[in-house]
């Protein structure tokens, strides 16, 4: 299966999602990622806030920008441009990390969620196991913090590179296919894990399909500019969507 076609695939299980969430009654855990999210979320935004004036002029009144980019300073549209990406680009990261923070506080409902759905689909049961369930929960916070890492070691290139004149916009294009790809793959390791692959070859399987990964994740990052609606929604429909996404392409792991 092509890339597109795994996102098209992926972006679908969206729908369906909704669907799942409506026929077996899931909508109180929708309610309780809500509060958890609002609550981060207003965090995030108060930190952008008040970081964001520091970090340009801390930028912009570098050494290195005063001496090798002195020149932007003569044409106002291009240090306009500059400051505009800057900003996109400051709001992603600041997103990006609060992201990740939430799925790792929220991975074991998230677990949960994906075990759900899970049952649903193949109409069967998991057993409950204590011990493996505490497992999944750090298991689900190991995997997000090693995606911050690298997504923000991604980022940082691709804010170094916003700054070339006009073409630094498509760079800001490519943080939100990095960030999409990284929150997407979060949500598919739930799945990986349950048919228990390790980190390392839930890393390589999703790697090769990660169109799905993508897909899930552009749809999540579009969602969070819709008031209320893409807040209460974005996370626990993208862990039924990435369930949903994962048995539908590959039905020979439900063994």
């Amino acid at each position: 299966m092509s890339l597109l076609s795994e996102i098209a695939s992926s972006v679908a299980s969206y729908p369906q999602a909704i669907q799942l969430v409506r026929k077996h009654k899931l909508g109180g855990l929708l309610i309780l990622s809500f509060f958890l999210y609002l609550l981060l979320a207003g965090l995030s935004v108060y930190l952008i806030w008040l970081s964001y004036d520091e970090l340009q002029n801390w930028l912009l009144a570098s050494h290195w920008v005063q001496t090798k980019l002195s020149w932007l300073y003569k044409y106002e549209w291009i240090v306009t441009s500059t400051k505009i990406g800057l900003f996109l680009s400051t709001i992603f990261v600041f997103i990006s990390i609060f992201k990740f923070v939430f799925l790792a506080i929220a991975s074991p409902l998230f677990a949960y969620i994906s075990e759900r759905t899970a049952e649903v689909i193949n109409q069967r049961s998991y057993p409950f196991n204590g011990a493996q369930f505490v497992k999944d929960i750090f298991r689900g916070i190991l995997i997000s913090m090693i995606n911050l890492v690298r997504q923000l070691l991604f980022t940082g290139l691709m804010i170094l590179l916003s700054f070339v004149p006009v073409v630094g916009w498509f760079f800001n294009f490519l943080i939100i296919i990095i960030d999409a790809y990284y929150y997407g793959f979060s949500m598919l390791d739930y799945n990986c894990e349950r048919h228990k692959m390790s980190v390392s070859s839930s890393r390589k399987y999703i790697s090769e399909r990660r169109g799905l990964a993508i897909g899930n994740g552009i749809v999540a990052v579009l969602s969070l500019f819709i008031p209320i609606i893409g807040i209460i929604l974005v996370a626990p429909l993208s862990v039924i969507a990435a369930t949903h996404s994962f048995y539908k392409q590959y039905p020979n792991v439900k063994s």
